[in-house]
């Protein structure tokens, strides 16, 4: 797992095979401000990590300390916020694809 905002803003810009160029347009700052921020040598403001959350799908709580906290305010581990970042850019019809393929997993197992 990715230990910091740096190194999580990293992975997720590889996941979409996006360039820095590319990603830093998308969030509204430069390509060289982006790599400092991948580098953990600068902090986004927040408008900034929020605009990288927002594309990117995930919480600003995820980019920031790695985890989210469900509605009981219980912490959910960083793995299952990235599978549940990545959930969120599937369409619905590769949910019910992937939600079968985990039940047929799971059945399999019984």
């Amino acid at each position: 797992m990715q230990n910091t905002f740096g190194a999580r803003l990293r992975a997720l810009r590889k996941q979409r095979k996006l360039t820095q160029v590319e990603a830093a347009e998308a969030i509204g700052v430069g390509r060289p401000y982006l790599s400092l921020m991948e580098l953990d040598l600068r902090d986004g403001n927040f408008d900034i990590v929020k605009a990288a959350a927002d594309f990117f799908g995930v919480t600003v709580d995820y980019l920031v300390y790695g985890g989210v906290s469900d509605k009981s305010g219980s912490d959910v581990p960083s793995d299952e916020a990235e599978l549940l970042a990545l959930w969120r850019r599937l369409s619905d019809d590769d949910k019910a694809i992937v939600l079968t393929l985990m039940e047929s997993m799971l059945k399999r197992r019984s």
